[in-house]
């Protein structure tokens, strides 16, 4: 970076290696030795946010080897207020591997000629993006200096410049057409992808729906949101050679369906916006915020280990389906001023379910048929049997467990219920073995004695 003329680039450059060298990730060591010898020779951009930027959050137990990291990446241009493309990636570190768990990421172009007409037409009402028009020119010299300026004097060489461009057929570069995208993926599937164009954008600036004082009155009177997706988890298939001739494939399948029911309130005191507030109370003093939601989840996953005959197919498969109902509704109360918080948590009225997970183990055999139709056309099919594996040879009945907690304490009760098949008949823990039959766990929670309405929790 030592000859680097960009500033946007060699802040990028610099802090993708400086977040590198600081990593502590096993995936990161080689790398990280590296990074760091490089950045003596690096010359620093310690510049402001409005410039791209690499950062890395991290936190490892060095006796577990796991660790969780988030890495945040944007790219900016000088002429625009706001980034040109975002990500964001949780990746996890456990038991010598490093997965990508969740990462999500936003690209715009042609946003800052929206931001330009909100600011020209909307003068003399404010909107959000004046704010952040006004702080990146008065903190951004790079944005001051740059062509687009009216303020910038011509130079000699801008002077002979504009002579040739008059002498020759050269068009200059057009605005970007604004457009967004947006995606998110789990475990490097990506789960949605969402594309906004032009037209929805030029909406809003026409509307505009993104005024300062309607986000307030928004937040006071309260937004709702639903979201429902559905997702392919894992589709894997893999064969397995054996001496025999015969060989082993072994499958999984899974797929997840969520639902989210989201609503709120919030209210910031004096006000949301830096700019709205009094000369005299710049600082907020209080926040107060309510969330109402209801989460669903609901997966389910099929292992199979099946040997081919070529004329029949023999395995054993795991059917598992988990289902779970998350409500989580309360109260946040912070005033900054006295330096108070509190949460406020709502207990539930009536019994719910929180988890249910359900296990079925199978013998299976499938086996090619044909048949012939009264027109002598000849239909081929696959004759499937199933057998559940019951383990009533093992023990009569199955081992089963009941816990609870909170029902005298807190007021709300807890539950968590199984049943499964064990092959000790006096263990008490209930311990799972998958081969041996099927299994059900339940987590519930109901109110206790003496219920309780809230329960606070001060700082």
């Amino acid at each position: 970076t030592q000859r680097e003329t960009s500033n946007q680039l060699g802040r990028f450059v610099y802090t993708h290696m400086k977040s590198l060298a600081e990593s502590r990730m096993p995936r990161d060591r080689k790398i990280s030795k590296a990074c760091q010898k490089a950045l003596r020779l690096c010359r620093p951009f310690d510049l402001g946010i409005q410039y791209s930027q690499s950062s890395k959050f991290q936190a490892f137990d060095e006796s577990l080897e796991m660790g969780a990291s988030v890495d945040i990446q944007t790219v900016s241009d000088k002429r625009s207020v706001l980034p040109r493309a975002a990500t964001a990636k949780l990746s996890y570190q456990a038991l010598g591997r490093s997965i990508n768990f969740l990462e999500a990421g936003v690209r715009a172009t042609g946003v800052q000629t929206i931001i330009d007409s909100v600011y020209r037409q909307n003068k003399n009402r404010k909107s959000v993006f004046d704010n952040l028009k006004k702080k990146s020119q008065h903190s951004s010299q790079e944005y001051r200096d740059s062509p687009r300026s009216e303020s910038r004097q011509r130079t000699p060489q801008d002077i002979e410049a504009e002579k040739i461009q008059s002498k020759l057929n050269i068009k200059t570069r057009s605005e970007e057409d604004p457009s967004a995208q947006i995606y998110l993926k789990i475990f490097g599937n990506e789960v949605t992808f969402q594309h906004i164009d032009s037209t929805l954008l030029k909406q809003i600036v026409r509307d505009d729906s993104l005024a300062i004082p309607d986000i307030e009155q928004q937040l006071r009177e309260g937004l709702e949101t639903k979201m429902t997706k559905a997702a392919l988890l894992a589709d894997a298939y893999e064969g397995i050679p054996t001496s025999l001739g015969l060989p082993i494939y072994l499958g999984v399948m899974s797929v997840m369906l969520t639902k989210s029911e989201i609503g709120g309130k919030m209210t910031v005191s004096p006000g949301l916006f830096h700019e709205d507030r009094p000369s005299d109370q710049k600082d907020v003093s209080a926040i107060e915020a309510s969330l109402s939601s209801t989460h669903s989840i609901a997966m389910q996953t099929t292992g199979t280990v099946t040997i081919d005959c070529r004329v029949i197919k023999s395995g054993f498969e795991m059917d598992i389906s988990m289902n779970s109902v998350i409500p989580i509704s309360g109260k946040v109360t912070m005033d900054l001023k006295n330096r108070q918080h509190k949460l406020i948590w709502e207990t539930p009225e009536k019994e719910s379910e929180l988890l249910r997970v359900k296990y079925r183990p199978v013998v299976f055999t499938e086996e090619k048929t044909s048949r012939k139709e009264s027109d002598s056309r000849q239909v081929r099919g696959t004759l499937r049997k199933e057998i559940p594996i019951q383990g009533r040879k093992i023990q009569k009945s199955p081992t089963q467990m009941n816990l609870t907690y909170g029902r005298q304490a807190i007021g709300v009760e807890f539950q968590l219920e199984s049943s499964l098949i064990s092959r000790f008949n006096k263990e008490k823990t209930a311990p799972f073995h998958p081969m041996c039959g099927p299994a059900d766990l339940r987590l519930s929670v109901r109110p206790g004695e003496h219920r309780t309405k809230e329960v606070e929790i001060s700082v």
